[in-house]
C-alpha cells in the first residue's frame, strides 16, 4: 500500500456548508414573514369584525332602549298621567260642592 492510499480520506461532513446554512436561514425568515404577515391579516380581520360587532351591539342597545323607553312612555306613563289629571279634577270639583254645601250658600255652580 502506498502512502497516498492509506492516507485517511477527510471524512464527510454532514454538516450543510455556508451557504447552504444561509440558505437555510433565509427560507426560514421568508416563510417566518409570509406566516407572520397571513396571521396579523387574519387578527386585523378578527380585531375589524370585533369592533363592527361591538358598534353594532351597542347601537343595537341604544335604538331598543330608545324604542322600549318611549313606548312604556306613551302606553303606561302619559296613560297614568292623564288618568291622574282626570281623577284628581273629578275629586277636586267633588270636594269644592262638598265645601259649597257645608255653607249653606245654596247649590254649587255646574262645571262650565
Amino acid at each position: 500500500m502506498n502512502e497516498e492510499s492509506q492516507e485517511p480520506s477527510e471524512p464527510k461532513s454532514r454538516k450543510p456548508e455556508w451557504s447552504q446554512w444561509a440558505e437555510l436561514v433565509s427560507d426560514a425568515f421568508k416563510e417566518g414573514g409570509e406566516a407572520g404577515k397571513n396571521d396579523a391579516s387574519g387578527s386585523a380581520d378578527k380585531f375589524r369584525e370585533a369592533i363592527e360587532k361591538g358598534i353594532y351591539d351597542a347601537t343595537y342597545g341604544l335604538a331598543y332602549s330608545l324604542a322600549y323607553g318611549s313606548t312604556v312612555a306613551k302606553d303606561s306613563i302619559f296613560k297614568q298621567a292623564e288618568e291622574g289629571v282626570r281623577d284628581g279634577t273629578a275629586a277636586g270639583r267633588e270636594a269644592a260642592r262638598e265645601a259649597q254645601k257645608d255653607t249653606n250658600e245654596g247649590p254649587a255652580p255646574s262645571p262650565a
